[in-house]
């Protein structure tokens, strides 16, 4: 990742063992150098508001997959989502489905290509609310319930993540109805847990752990216990170790927390009188530096997922300060990022449509440089720059170097797969493909393919319109009439 950010340089631990440089997400610090990450918001439609909600990077697949989560209320969510760097699609796997539930742990594991569920609940009452003691694996495509004979007792509000290095999913803590869970430590490996409990961090609630590559461990900073705690812990696969600190940022709890090549990235969560947090800090060798730059509006409750093929961080939700929940999206990058992707075309012939787009971020990398390609029909996943002028088969192009496409008098059945690289200084980024669809059967433009545009094209065929010469041969006739059903059939 490009940054400004210093590389790693080793902390103390109690233990005196090395570790990674960490982030707290917002508040203002040192002037920005080139290239540094920014927060930009994506404007994308996807999951309702809701908090409690959980999302991991399924690297196999290329997706950010958020699932559950509570509104305000005594309710929950059991949705599946996922997000693939351009947009959000809503999943509709087969029964059965994990039961809907917040404050859960998931983890990614990667060596078996499975999102791992354990616990959570569904909010009310602490003494009644139902609780789960539950284990689910997200593959893709199904939901799974698996059956240990031996799991954590039944808990909510607590975190996991998954330990690559050993390929264990580890879960700490939480809490069973109104108590706190135990402190204990619970290893998952596809078939069993097993309590891989031993002396180390207090019991604590609403916590977040990470697995930092770097450094083969997994994470653990803050949570609620007999207070707001801001401590920091590394499990090593067998033990907890306390990172040593100076000047951490407050306590806080309900907060977020992601790995990323320089450290872990923690943004927001709540924490003694204030609700909630929304700052942006810099671990490293054992001292804390407030980041500069905009960010989210203070939240709790929200979800973040690095993202490591496209390098970026993606929080989604989150309950704000005055408590409504949020649907909002954001991206954490050092290069150029789509707050508003293009969006998929459909038209019909002979018309003027247009593709844009909207470019946020890495403002010190100088101007943006843009470039519309089209994939080439003859070798999918290969991809043309455009340029302007008549492109055939679809139309006149202009604006191909601009944030704009405009694409003229629009050819009759022109399918086109179109995306926008976006580069500066910073780095580069791509745009969700996007497809223009040309429907030569909709002859009155109105968007469908009804009876109303069989006898419009009755009556330009009758006029010798050269707009219905489907087959370009220079000529209204039989053939046209013939192409013209073949589509209107079709529907298109």
């Amino acid at each position: 990742m490009r940054s400004s950010v210093k590389q790693r340089s080793g902390m103390m631990l109690v233990a005196s063992v090395p570790l990674a440089t960490v982030f707290i997400a917002g508040a203002a610090g040192p002037a920005a150098a080139q290239c540094t990450e920014q927060w930009v918001q994506v404007n994308a439609a996807g999951p309702s508001p809701r908090a409690g909600h959980q999302m991991v990077y399924d690297s196999v697949r290329g997706r950010v997959v958020l699932f559950g989560g509570k509104p305000s209320g005594s309710q929950a969510f059991n949705d599946t989502w996922e997000w693939d760097g351009g947009g959000w699609q809503q999943i509709s796997p087969t029964e059965p489905i994990p039961a809907p539930r917040a404050e859960f742990a998931m983890a990614y594991d990667s060596v078996r290509g499975a999102v791992v569920v354990f616990g959570g609940e569904i909010p009310g009452v602490c003494w009644t609310n139902p609780i789960y003691d539950d284990t689910w694996e997200w593959d893709g495509v199904r939901w799974e319930k698996q059956a240990p004979e031996t799991h954590p007792d039944a808990r909510t509000s607590l975190s996991g993540a998954f330990d690559a290095a050993r390929g264990r999913a580890v879960l700490f803590s939480g809490a069973a109805r109104c108590l706190f869970a135990p402190a204990d430590t619970w290893l998952w490996d596809g078939l069993t847990w097993r309590d891989g409990s031993t002396a180390g961090p207090a019991a604590r609630s609403l916590t977040a752990l990470a697995y930092d590559p770097v450094t083969a461990s997994v994470m653990m900073f803050g949570g609620h216990g007999a207070s707001d705690l801001n401590d920091l812990w590394q499990w090593n696969g067998v033990m907890w170790q306390n990172v040593q600190q100076t000047s951490p940022p407050p306590g806080r709890y309900w907060h977020a927390m992601v790995a990323v090549p320089a450290g872990l990235l923690v943004f927001g969560g709540t924490g003694g009188s204030a609700c909630c947090f929304g700052e942006t800090h810099l671990f490293t060798g054992g001292g804390w530096t407030a980041l500069p730059g905009p960010s989210p509006s203070a939240r709790a409750g929200h979800a973040m997922a690095y993202d490591s093929d496209r390098d970026e961080v993606v929080l989604f939700g989150g309950a704000g300060a005055s408590g409504p929940r949020l649907n909002d999206t954001w991206i954490w990058s050092s290069r150029p990022v789509f707050s508003s992707h293009p969006v998929d075309v459909s038209t019909c012939p002979h018309q003027n449509v247009s593709f844009t787009a909207i470019v946020r971020g890495a403002t010190t990398g100088g101007p943006y440089i843009y470039q519309w390609q089209i994939e080439d029909p003859r070798m999918p996943e290969s991809w043309l720059d455009l340029s302007d002028g008549v492109l055939p088969g679809v139309g006149l192009l202009s604006g191909t170097e601009t944030a704009t496409l405009n694409v003229s008098d629009t050819e009759a059945s022109a399918i086109a797969h179109i995306r926008l690289m976006v580069s500066n200084t910073c780095g580069q980024t791509i745009s969700a493909q996007r497809v223009l669809r040309v429907c030569p059967a909709d002859t009155n433009c109105d968007g469908t393919v009804d009876f109303a545009d069989y006898l419009e094209f009755l009556n330009l065929f009758d006029a010798e319109d050269p707009r219905i010469d489907f087959n370009q041969d220079g000529l209204v006739d039989f053939g046209d009439y013939l192409e013209f059903l073949n589509h209107y059939d079709g529907g298109c």
